[in-house]
């Protein structure tokens, strides 16, 4: 993969530093959500040679996978290399378990429900 990237755990440690939290424990896990949809839940200890992705070598935006892309490269999963991501969490969760979690949300609105119940 190339393009310019930053390493995720440092910026996460930078992150703390800034905000004074040092000592706070830290997450279980990391959720990503991308434009699609697609969602991918990866445990705390499988991002560390995690990077974001957000620009191309160029330094212009990204062509694929706009506006970043999460790159696990010691993920359980090809799956956790999440691109168009539009929205990342940290998740402080012990009972989610540390099984990787990935897929769609399939989320439907109201509206689609209804027509979906009308046409049966």
């Amino acid at each position: 993969m190339a393009g310019q990237a930053f390493d995720w755990l440092s910026w996460h440690r930078a992150w703390l530093q800034r905000r004074q939290a040092e000592g706070s424990r830290p997450p279980t896990h990391i959720e990503v959500e991308a434009a699609d949809e697609f969602q991918a839940r990866v445990p705390w200890d499988q991002l560390g040679r995690a990077l974001i992705l957000y620009a191309q070598e160029n330094g212009e935006p990204l062509r694929k996978g706009y506006p970043i892309r999460l790159y696990v490269p010691d993920g359980s999963s090809e799956c956790l290399n999440v691109k168009s991501v539009v929205r990342l969490s940290l998740l402080y969760d012990g009972e989610a378990g540390m099984e990787a979690a990935y897929g769609y949300k399939n989320t439907v609105s109201p509206d689609e429900l209804r027509k979906s119940l009308h046409r049966s």
